[in-house]
């Protein structure tokens, strides 16, 4: 926990704290990344669980660029928030269930990246799409869901 107090007690934790614009500005930062990541996620998952027919080739070229995108921007402004009040979100039980589904969910992508992706070409337009490519559309609606909800209760816990 000495970390924690040291990175909020940082000169970037007090900038973040004593900035009411900057901490605003993060805030939106990370809003707007998140209706991205999700919005645009979920269009994909619906896509690797067979219920559209897009061509899936076709979508990732216009997805992957958003989601890469959006998850820097996510991360990068949410570390921001993150060292204003360090010790206060770890002992939030509401971020912790937010951390552990993201993390989940960076597990499931990049299980998707290098697992069923990489024989794309084969499946792309199969239908349905072949049980590891809709394992992974579910679980990312799911984890998805459960992180907007944990981070909404963060506020209130």
């Amino acid at each position: 926990m000495d970390w924690l107090l040291a990175l909020e007690n940082s000169p970037l934790g007090e900038l973040m704290r004593s900035s009411a614009q900057l901490y605003a500005a993060a805030q939106i930062a990370h809003l707007l990344a998140m209706a991205a990541l999700v919005g645009t996620g979920l269009v994909l998952d619906v896509r690797l669980l067979g219920l559209t027919r897009m061509r899936l080739a076709d979508l990732l070229r216009l997805t992957d660029p958003l989601l890469g995108v959006a998850a820097v921007v996510a991360l990068v402004s949410g570390l921001l928030m993150f060292t204003g009040e360090a010790t206060t979100m770890a002992a939030n039980p509401a971020f912790k269930v937010k951390v552990v589904l993201i993390g989940m969910l960076i597990g499931n992508a990049l299980g998707f990246q290098f697992g069923v992706r990489r024989s794309l070409p084969r499946w792309a337009d199969a239908a349905p799409p072949p049980i590891g490519a809709r394992v992974a559309g579910a679980i990312a609606i799911v984890g998805w869901i459960g992180t907007v909800i944990a981070a909404r209760l963060i506020a209130f816990t």
